[in-house]
């Protein structure tokens, strides 16, 4: 085993930090990476999962760099409830449609069909005020295309 090699494997990993990083609140091109309609966690209805990855580095909110290709996930429900209602959902697909295909009349298609399709978001932070979860990137906005 080389020196470096030895040398990497063993220093202290203590101050090391293992945390997500969380982009900057932005406005940013990203391209669809996944798309898939899921189970929700209680399987009492389904999500539509979307995975969206960053098309260039955009600062994290502590001033750093972040690569391209970072993931930022979304999930939609696709099952209403009290404060989510079928229209709400609806006006949700259309603004991801809108976002990938510009204005105009459609239904939203199947989940392939966007896969590798880029779109403007903007993209929020969503703090824990609980403790119990880190805090996290999602996506605020689809902006329509060609704005």
């Amino acid at each position: 085993m080389s020196d470096e090699l030895n040398a990497l494997l063993n220093e202290d990993l203590g101050d090391i930090d293992t945390s997500r990083p969380i982009l900057k609140e932005t406005i940013a091109t990203m391209r669809v990476k996944e798309m898939q309609v899921k189970s929700n966690k209680a399987e009492t209805g389904n999500n539509l999962e979307i995975t969206l990855v960053t098309m260039e580095t955009l600062p994290n909110r502590k001033g750093d760099d972040v690569n391209a290709n970072f993931p930022v996930f979304d999930i939609i429900s696709l099952t209403p409830t009290e404060k989510y209602d079928a229209d709400a959902i609806k006006r949700r697909l259309k603004e991801v449609r809108v976002a990938v295909h510009g204005p105009g009349e459609g239904a939203f298609g199947t989940p392939a069909e966007y896969i590798g399709l880029e779109l403007e978001v903007k993209i929020g932070i969503q703090e824990d005020k609980t403790g119990k979860y880190s805090d996290r990137n999602v996506i605020k906005r689809y902006l329509p295309a060609g704005e």
